[in-house]
């Protein structure tokens, strides 16, 4: 293929800025997008949790078809090894996970659903749904296990603010131990040693000790507090003394507060990618002295708070390099113990990403013309690979294009595609480089 100087330089330098926004220190190791999945409205995809398994770690997903559930080997070639349909389809907003000694706790926010137990402590060989309930309710929001307190925490189940079940001698089977309504509703909790931190929506933050989970007892709220908005969800530092929550509010960003001192919680800190002035941070979770955020259209956002008044972005990945359109983007995150990052975004699906420094095998790629009319060329910069799979998805999601190219004897670094027969719109293009490295790009059709 020909291209004058000025055009390629043109391009590349088009290509470079997008590679430069779209992340930094982080990078794309795999994305599985179900192409039989269908959307509701504008998203198929919620939320997203990870475990561990005798020593190997598997993800899983939330659809509006049921829960995904994923191997996440060494070499990051991913496989859903785990399909578990819900009682409820398709017009679904959210499921919820939580896991505790191998089973996988999953419940949906829609629908006449219910809460299923699934045993997954034989993935990737086998897996049993072992319950599937609506004894003690049908739908509910969130799930969250106190692995110290032997406790399941369910947020926002149909006929009460919270329920806690005892999880300690038949975790196949939680047994309800306490009915929670001192407060109006709880969207989300994280319980560590029998405190639970709950985020109320628009009430504030509650902190309660359920030591004795039939008699609960306040040890301290907070409202009224900066940026206040809709208080989504927390999580606890590694040492104990500060909670970050974000709200779940255009605009308003997430917040620290030191916990030390229950009888007198303050904000300390408020932080948020600052890309817009309506950005909005969803989930979080706070692993050394980082905190990864699910940020929508803004992706992952991961923040130094070595210095807990002064968070700082030191490392990002964009899910949707689309239009910024709120309630689209990323929405749940997972830090892995390998140090792995799971995000859910909610129309491209499930993707697995690495600290940049940890991963020599990130791509940098550049496609031009992009926009493109009647062919597209596809260049892997500074790599030369045997074996490449090209799969192209339209923005619904079905495959229009799966190709492999193969070489056995002269590496190649270049591919060029027809695209005349394209109609036109945003495309994604996934490549599957010899047999276990993925990345995934972005082209649009004029």
């Amino acid at each position: 293929m020909k291209l004058s100087i000025g055009f390629l330089f043109f391009s590349i330098a088009i290509s470079t800025s997008l590679i430069s926004q779209q992340r930094y220190n982080i990078s794309l190791l795999a994305n599985w997008d179900g192409t039989d999945v269908p959307f509701n409205g504008s998203a198929k995809y919620n939320d997203v949790w990870g475990f561990d398994i005798n020593g190997q770690e598997f993800g899983c997903m939330g659809s509006t078809l049921g829960t995904h559930i994923f191997s996440l080997p060494e070499n990051n070639h991913i496989e859903e090894v785990a399909y578990v349909p819900g009682r409820f389809q398709g017009s679904v907003v959210h499921r919820d996970f939580a896991f505790f000694e191998g089973y996988l706790y999953a419940v949906c926010d829609q629908g006449s659903s219910s809460f299923q137990v699934i045993n997954v402590s034989d993935l990737p060989n086998e897996f049993s749904v072992v319950l599937d309930d609506t004894t003690n309710f049908t739908t509910a929001h969130n799930l969250t296990v106190d692995e110290s307190g032997m406790k399941l925490y369910v947020s926002g189940p149909s006929g009460s603010a919270l329920k806690v079940f005892d999880i300690s001698d038949t975790p196949e089977n939680p047994q309800l131990v306490s009915e929670f309504n001192f407060v109006e509703y709880v969207h989300d909790v994280f319980a560590k040693d029998n405190v639970a931190y709950l985020s109320a929506g628009s009430q504030g933050l509650f902190i309660y000790d359920f030591s004795d989970p039939s008699n609960p007892a306040i040890i301290s709220s907070i409202d009224g507090y900066p940026d206040e908005g809709y208080n989504h969800s927390g999580w606890l530092s590694p040492d104990g003394n500060y909670f970050a929550f974000a709200d779940e509010t255009p605009g308003k960003r997430m917040k620290i507060i030191d916990v030390r001192e229950p009888s007198d919680l303050e904000v300390i800190s408020l932080f948020n990618s600052g890309l817009n002035i309506n950005t909005m941070p969803h989930n979080l979770e706070w692993i050394g002295d980082k905190i990864y955020v699910s940020h929508y259209y803004d992706g992952l956002q991961v923040f130094d708070v070595s210095d807990i008044e002064n968070p700082v972005v030191c490392a990002y990945y964009d899910t949707y390099p689309e239009e910024d359109i709120n309630g689209r983007g990323a929405w749940g995150v997972h830090v892995m113990p390998s140090g792995k990052i799971l995000i859910s975004d909610r129309q491209s699906g499930f993707y697995l990403l690495g600290n940049q420094e940890n991963n020599a095998d990130e791509l940098e790629i550049w496609l031009y013309p992009n926009p493109a009319e009647d062919e597209m060329c596809v260049n892997l910069v500074k790599e030369n690979y045997f074996k490449v799979r090209f799969q192209i998805h339209d923005n619904r999601g079905l495959l229009v294009n799966d190709v492999t190219y193969s070489n056995s004897g002269q590496p190649i670094n270049e591919y060029l595609f027809d695209t005349k027969s394209f109609s036109a719109g945003i495309y994604n293009l996934t490549m599957v480089i010899d047999d276990n490295l993925v990345s995934k790009a972005k082209f649009l059709i004029r």
